[in-house]
C-alpha cells in the first residue's frame, strides 16, 4: 500500500480533508482537517483524484481538538455520525461559510445583487439533536460504522437532547428483544425516536413525520421566514412545498395570509396539517413529481404570487417547470439541506431569470459537514402584476 506525507489544505463539500500528493494528483482523506500534516496510505486511485486514509498524524491543525465522544471516528468500528468532532466549533463555522460561497461562486449564481450572511450558528454543539434512528439486530442497538455493515453500539450519544439520551437507555434496557429482529432481507431493523414520542411507542421500521433536527435552530429558520413574508400583502396567495405536517405553514399562517396552498407525499403529514384546522390553508396530497399533479395545484394555486419550498436533499427536479407553470410568482423563498443541489437550483433560477438576493447559512448539525440555507429569490424584469 502506497503512503505519502502531505498537509490538508482544504476540506471537499463532503468534508473530507483535500491533500496533494507529491505527483500532483488530489486524495481525499476523511478524519483530518485543514492544517493536519499526515502520512497517508492510499486505498483508491481514479483518473483526476483518489482517497486516502490517516495513517499518523505528524503535526496536527492548530484547530484540533480531542474528541469527548468514546465512539467517534471515521475508521470501521466507529460510529462515523459526527466527524468533525475533532475541530474546534469556530473552526467548523468558518468551514462551512467558506463551502457555501465557495459552490454559490463556482456555480456562477451570486451577482453583484447577491449577499450571502455570516452563518448562524447553534447556541448548543451539544444536547441538541431532538431525534435520531438506530439500528438494532434485537441484541444490540447503535449505529452502523461508515463505510461497512457494522454496527457500533452505543450506550450514549452526546449530541441528543438529554430527553433523547434517556430514550436511548430506556430502549437498551429492553436488549435483548426477539421483536427487533430484522425482516427477511434486510440486515437491521431501524428504531426512530424524538422528544414527542414515549419509548413503550417506538415501533421497529416505522419512520416518524419529519422534523428539523435542531429546535433552536429551528425556531431562527421560523423566524427567518416571517420576517421575509410579512412584507407582502396578505390578499397574495402564497404556495408551499414539501410542507411537511406544518413546521412553516403555521409562520405562513401568523402572517395572515389569506390563502395558502401546502402541498405534501406523505398522508399522515397531510393529515395533520388538515387537523390543525388553519384558517386559509388548503392541504394538498401531492406527489409533485407525477404529471397528474400540475393540474392538480393549478386548480388550487392558479393566482400563487409566492413560492415557499424546503425539498429533501435532492433538491427540487421539477423547478424550472413549476417556473413555467407559474408564471405570475414574484418571489421565491428556498430552504435547502444540501448545498451543492441548491447551487444546481439557483442556477435553473438564474437561468430562468431570477435573482439569488439573499443567502443565509445555518448550522442545524454541529460537528457534521452539513450547511442549512435560506435563500431569497426575486424575478427580474417587469412585475408580473403589471404584465
Amino acid at each position: 500500500m502506497e503512503t505519502f506525507e502531505g498537509t490538508v489544505r482544504d476540506l471537499s463539500a463532503r468534508g473530507m480533508g483535500v491533500v496533494d500528493h507529491p505527483s500532483g494528483q488530489v486524495f481525499f482523506v476523511p478524519g483530518t482537517w485543514p492544517g493536519d500534516r499526515g502520512r497517508f496510505a492510499v486505498f483508491s486511485v481514479k483518473k483526476r483524484y483518489g482517497f486516502a486514509d490517516l495513517v499518523e498524524l505528524l503535526e496536527p491543525s492548530p484547530d484540533r481538538v480531542e474528541p469527548p465522544c468514546p465512539y467517534q471516528g471515521v475508521v470501521r468500528g466507529r460510529c462515523g455520525g459526527c466527524p468533525w468532532m475533532i475541530a474546534d466549533y469556530s473552526s467548523q463555522l468558518r468551514v462551512k461559510q467558506h463551502l457555501v460561497e465557495h459552490l454559490l461562486t463556482r456555480s456562477k449564481v451570486l451577482d453583484e445583487r447577491s449577499r450571502v450572511l455570516p452563518i448562524w450558528g447553534s447556541p448548543q454543539v451539544f444536547g441538541y439533536r431532538n431525534r435520531a434512528q438506530f439500528k438494532t439486530d434485537g441484541q444490540q442497538l447503535g449505529f452502523v460504522s461508515r463505510d461497512s455493515r457494522r454496527l457500533v453500539e452505543v450506550e450514549d450519544c452526546l449530541v441528543l437532547t438529554d430527553q433523547n439520551r434517556q430514550r436511548l437507555k430506556d430502549l437498551r434496557r429492553q436488549l435483548p428483544n426477539p421483536a427487533w429482529r430484522a425482516n427477511q432481507g434486510y440486515q437491521w431493523s431501524f428504531l426512530e425516536i424524538n422528544e414527542d414520542i414515549d419509548v413503550s411507542k417506538v415501533v421497529p421500521n416505522t419512520r416518524l413525520p419529519f422534523k428539523q433536527g435542531n429546535s433552536a435552530q429551528n425556531q431562527k429558520m421560523r423566524e427567518w421566514v416571517l420576517a421575509k413574508l410579512q412584507k407582502y400583502p396578505r390578499e397574495y396567495q402564497l404556495v408551499e412545498l414539501f410542507a411537511g405536517s406544518g413546521n412553516f405553514t403555521e409562520v405562513l399562517v401568523k402572517c395572515g395570509f389569506s390563502s395558502i396552498v401546502a402541498t405534501e407525499v406523505v398522508p399522515s403529514a397531510v393529515e395533520e396539517l388538515t387537523n390543525n384546522n388553519w384558517p386559509g390553508v388548503t392541504a394538498l396530497e401531492l406527489n409533485i413529481y407525477l404529471p397528474s399533479a400540475w393540474n392538480k395545484l393549478k386548480k388550487v394555486a392558479k393566482e400563487a404570487r409566492v413560492l415557499l419550498l424546503d425539498p429533501p436533499r435532492e433538491g427540487f427536479k421539477e423547478i424550472d417547470r413549476f417556473l413555467n407553470e407559474f408564471r405570475q410568482l414574484k418571489a421565491i423563498y428556498y430552504i435547502s439541506c444540501e448545498v451543492a443541489q441548491f447551487a444546481q437550483d439557483a442556477g435553473v433560477l438564474k437561468r430562468a431569470g431570477w435573482d439569488l438576493v439573499e443567502v443565509q447559512p445555518l448550522d442545524q448539525f454541529p460537528h457534521t459537514p452539513y450547511v442549512e440555507l435560506l435563500a431569497e429569490f426575486h424575478r427580474v424584469g417587469p412585475d408580473p402584476d403589471r404584465s
